[in-house]
């Protein structure tokens, strides 16, 4: 990797290590003013949607703890990939929807883009159907 695509890696790490400490402060820190969140996915997930600004994460980040076992979460990264101005990781995470009880496993990647040493967009893309079925208030509903 070049130099530009190490800090990015290295900026984005670091962004897991904040996140999973809970450091919002430190996490908005290493974002753009104007950073912008897109996790696709119908509505009953709660935290799917686009989100813009540090307010935007800000909720985005409130929709998750309030809706995900956060202790009880478990995510493995297992790769980064940087080109450009782009960091691409791939990981896995096994979760627990707390309005259910009901647990799922996903893969996921996540891609990032910095800019001038700030991310200032990522896109999450999940197997949204574990997600949904976790979510939904009766097993009966599994069309």
């Amino acid at each position: 990797m070049r130099e530009p695509e190490e800090k990015n890696v290295e900026l984005i790490k670091n962004v897991y290590t904040s996140i999973g400490q809970g450091d919002i402060p430190k996490v908005l820190s290493m974002m753009s003013d104007d950073v912008e969140i897109r996790l696709p996915g119908p509505s009953a997930i709660p935290f799917s949607g686009t989100y813009r600004g540090h307010e935007g994460f800000k909720k985005f980040a409130t929709r998750l703890v309030e809706n995900i076992d956060w202790e009880a979460r478990e995510m493995e990264v297992l790769e980064f990939i940087a080109q450009g101005d782009r960091v691409v990781v791939l990981g896995n995470e096994h979760l627990t929807a707390r309005p259910t009880g009901r647990s799922w496993m996903t893969d996921w990647v996540m891609v990032w883009t910095v800019i001038n040493g700030k991310v200032t967009l990522l896109r999450e893309f999940h197997e949204t159907a574990s997600i949904l079925q976790a979510f939904k208030a009766n097993s009966k509903l599994n069309n």
